[in-house]
């Protein structure tokens, strides 16, 4: 490899870097959010509530019992 490329493939690799490795630490917490956000209407197990006319969020696989 010439000196050129080594130098394109470490810039390429520390540009990928810069961008991927803050993106990560960025995610929030699924269920502190889903609490705090959905839990009001769809209830803490996803069930909703049917008096309120808010439809499940649970799939409905999950609901049949086997």
């Amino acid at each position: 490899m010439t000196i050129t490329k080594v130098v394109m493939l470490v810039l390429a690799i520390a540009l990928a870097l810069y961008i991927l490795i803050p993106s990560l630490s960025w995610a929030e917490d699924g269920a502190a959010l889903y609490k705090a956000q959905c839990s009001v209407c769809d209830g803490l197990d996803g069930a909703g509530k049917p008096v309120a006319k808010v439809p499940s969020v649970v799939a409905v696989d999950d609901k049949i019992v086997w």
